[in-house]
C-alpha cells in the first residue's frame, strides 16, 4: 500500500516538478524497481551513469519499470510526450526539452522493452540519471 501511495504522489506531482522533485522521485523508483525486477545495485548504477545493456533483461525490465512509473511511456511502450515534457523541464532549458521530444518520440521497436531502453537512451544524450542527482 505504501508502494501505491509514493508512486500516486509522484505522478500527481508531475505537471510542476521541480528539480528537487524530481531527484526525489528517481530515489524512490530506485527503491520500488529494484526489489520489483531483480536488478542490482550495479544494474542500478550502471543505468544511473547512462549504460543500458539491452541483452540484459533484468537491464531492460528496471529501466521499463521506472520509465512506466514516471509515466514517460504507457503500457505498451508508447512514449508520452506531455507527461516527458513536464518531467524534463525540471533539468532542461525549453530549447533542449523541444530537442528531446523531437528526438525520443518517434523511437521504436518490435520489443516494447528494447523500445523503452531506446527511449531513456535517447533522453540519457541530454542528461543521464547522475547528472540530475548531483547537480
Amino acid at each position: 500500500m505504501k508502494t501505491i501511495v509514493i508512486i500516486s504522489a509522484i505522478c500527481v506531482c508531475v505537471s510542476a516538478m521541480t528539480h528537487e522533485e524530481l531527484k526525489s522521485g528517481i530515489h524512490t523508483l530506485q527503491s520500488i524497481c529494484m526489489p520489483e525486477t531483480g536488478a542490482t545495485e550495479q544494474i542500478a548504477n550502471d543505468v544511473d551513469d547512462g549504460k543500458i545493456n539491452i541483452d540484459d533483461k533484468n537491464v531492460l525490465l528496471y529501466v521499463e519499470c521506472a520509465m512506466k512509473k514516471f509515466n514517460t511511456v504507457d503500457d505498451n511502450g508508447n512514449f508520452n510526450e506531455e507527461v516527458t515534457r513536464d518531467i524534463v523541464r525540471a533539468v532542461l532549458d525549453e530549447n533542449e526539452t523541444e530537442q528531446l521530444i523531437t528526438q525520443c518520440s518517434p523511437i521504436s521497436d518490435t520489443d516494447v522493452h528494447v523500445k523503452i531502453s531506446k527511449i531513456l537512451q535517447c533522453f540519457f544524450k541530454f542528461r543521464t540519471v547522475n547528472d540530475v542527482l548531483n547537480s
